[in-house]
C-alpha cells in the first residue's frame, strides 16, 4: 500500500470503529497505536524501543542498573526547587553551535534563562563525544529507564481494553493483507515499557512542579509518557513543530476526535506558520482541549538576526538543494552539468546521512562537475541563513520546504510526496512543482524564478 492508502484506511478506522476509546489503564492508546500500525505497514523499526540492555550477561545488566539506580539517587536528592519550564527533545534536535551541542529550538528561549528556571528532558541517545550545554539542567531519560523498568516489574499491569479490536484487525486483514496477530500478542509488553516513561514523567513533574511542557515529537515514548501526565495533571503542554507535517503525517493528521481530546496528545500544538495551524486546526474540530497556535520557528528566527548581516555566501546565485537520500538522480547530475555559469549548486546532506559526501562528490567527478557544486559549506552553514541567501531551494519533501518560506525563497519541490505534503504552499505560489525527471524542465523551472519573484 502506498503512504497515503495506508493514512486513508487509518483515517477509516478512526471514523468506523470505538479506537478512541481503547485504554490501557488511563491511557487512551489509539495514538500509540495508529503509529505502530503506520511503521509496521513499512517495515521500520520503530524507534521507542526499550533502551535496558538486550546483553545476556549478568554481570553487564546488574551493572547497568546499578549505574541507572546511582543516576536515579542523584536526580532524587538533587536540589529540588521548582522549574518553569521542561524542554523536552533529543540529539536529533541538537546542532554544534559555537563549541557547544544545544537543542536549536529551544537554545533561543533557554539562552537568557537562569539555570534553576528550567529542566531539558533529554530522550533517546546520549551522544558521548558532544558537548552539552548546561550540563547540570538536564535529565537523561535513557539514564532513569533500566532502573525505572525494574521498579515497574513491582506493580500490577494496567487493564488492557481494546474494544472490538477483533473487528478492526479482521478490517485491516481484508483491506491491506496485514495479520497483526504478533503484534497484538506483544502489545502488552510494548504498553508496559511506555508505562515506565510515564513513571519517569510522573517522577520528575512531582519533584520539579514545571508550570509547562514544551517537547519535540510528541509520538516517540518518552513524549507520549510526558504529554499524558501533564494532560492528567492539568499541566500546559506544547509540541513545537519540527518539520513537515501535512496530510501525509501519520501523527498529525486525525479524524473524529473526540469532544474532550485525547489525553495522549499534546494540549497545545506549535506551529511555524499560518498553513500548518491551518492544517491542524482542520482536524482538531470542535473538540475543546486541543488547540493550535502560530508561535513562528525560534531557530529561523534566532540564526536570521545572528548571521543575516554576513557577507554573501558566493558571486553566483546559490541553487540549494536539501537532499534527503545519498546520491544524486540521474537527471539532477544533468541540470548540474547544464546550469549556467552564474549559477552555483549547494548540496545540504541529510544529517543522518553525511556519509554520502564521497559518493556524491565521485557522481559529480564522473561528469566533470565537481568544481560546480558545494557540499561541505552547504551542510555545515546555518540553514536558515543559507536559504535566506539562496536564489531558489529544490527539495522532495523537506521540512526545508517550510523554512524556505518563512524567509521569502523560492521553492521547488521535486517528488509526489512533497506535492502531497506541501499542497497548499503550492496553492499559494509559495513553492512551484516538477515531478517529470526531465533535465530540461528543472532547469527552465530554475531559470522561470527571476521572472516570477
Amino acid at each position: 500500500m502506498t503512504r497515503k492508502e495506508v493514512l486513508l484506511l487509518l483515517a477509516y478506522l478512526e471514523k468506523t470503529f470505538p479506537v478512541w476509546d481503547w485504554r490501557y489503564g488511563g491511557m487512551e492508546i489509539w495514538p500509540v497505536i495508529k503509529r505502530d500500525i503506520f511503521f509496521i505497514f513499512f517495515n521500520q523499526k520503530e524507534n521507542n524501543q526499550s533502551t535496558e540492555s538486550k546483553s545476556s550477561s549478568t554481570l553487564i545488566r546488574i551493572y547497568n542498573i546499578c549505574n541507572s539506580f546511582l543516576y536515579f539517587l542523584k536526580v532524587k536528592f538533587r536540589k529540588k526547587g521548582k522549574v518553569t519550564t521542561f524542554y523536552c527533545g533529543s540529539a536529533g534536535h541538537r546542532v554544534d553551535f559555537e563549541s557547544n551541542f544545544i537543542n536549536r529550538y529551544f537554545f533561543p528561549s533557554i539562552q537568557n534563562l537562569n539555570k534553576t528556571e528550567y529542566i531539558q528532558y533529554e530522550y533517546g541517545p546520549v551522544l558521548k563525544n558532544k558537548n552539552y550545554k548546561n550540563e547540570k539542567s538536564i535529565i537523561y531519560a535513557s539514564e532513569l529507564y533500566t532502573i525505572f523498568n525494574l521498579f515497574r516489574r513491582f506493580k500490577n499491569q494496567a487493564n488492557l481494553n481494546l474494544f472490538k479490536w477483533d473487528e478492526v484487525h479482521s478490517c485491516i486483514l481484508k483491506r491491506s493483507g496485514l495479520d497483526l496477530n504478533t503484534y497484538y500478542k506483544r502489545l502488552p509488553v510494548r504498553l508496559e515499557s511506555l508505562m515506565v516513561y510515564v513513571d519517569i514523567s510522573s517522577f520528575l513533574i512531582k519533584k520539579y512542579q514545571p508550570k509547562e511542557i514544551i517537547g519535540l515529537c510528541y509520538y516517540n515514548n518518552s513524549m507520549f509518557a510526558m504529554h499524558y501526565m501533564a494532560n492528567t495533571m492539568g499541566i500546559e503542554n506544547f509540541d513545537v513543530q519540527h518539520g513537515g507535517q501535512g496530510s501525509l503525517h501519520s501523527m498529525y493528521t486525525f479524524t473524529n476526535l473526540p469532544n474532550s481530546g485525547s489525553n495522549m496528545i499534546p494540549k497545545t500544538f506549535w506551529c511555524w506558520d499560518e498553513v500548518s495551524a491551518k492544517h491542524i486546526q482542520s482536524w482538531l474540530g470542535s473538540q475543546n482541549y486541543h488547540h493550535v497556535e502560530v508561535y513562528g520557528n525560534p531557530w529561523v528566527e534566532f540564526q536570521l538576526k545572528k548571521f543575516s548581516s554576513q557577507e554573501d555566501l558566493s558571486n553566483q546565485k546559490i541553487i540549494l538543494y536539501t537532499l534527503q537520500e545519498k546520491e544524486l538522480e540521474e537527471y539532477i547530475l544533468e541540470a548540474i552539468k547544464l546550469t549556467p555559469k552564474e549559477f552555483v549548486w549547494w548540496i545540504r546532506l541529510h544529517p543522518r546521512m553525511l556519509d554520502a559526501q564521497a559518493i556524491i562528490e565521485s557522481q559529480l567527478e564522473s561528469i566533470g562537475c565537481k568544481d560546480k557544486v558545494e557540499i561541505s559549506k552547504a551542510t555545515n552553514y546555518p540553514l536558515p541563513v543559507l536559504l535566506e541567501k539562496s536564489y531558489v531551494h529544490l527539495s522532495k519533501f523537506s521540512g526545508s520546504i517550510i523554512e524556505a518560506v518563512l524567509v521569502n525563497t523560492p521553492n521547488i519541490i521535486i517528488d509526489e510526496v512533497g506535492l502531497e505534503i506541501y499542497k497548499d504552499y503550492v496553492d499559494n505560489k509559495d513553492a512551484s512543482v516538477v515531478l517529470t525527471k526531465n533535465t530540461e524542465d528543472l532547469l527552465e523551472s530554475i531559470l522561470a524564478i527571476e521572472n516570477n519573484i
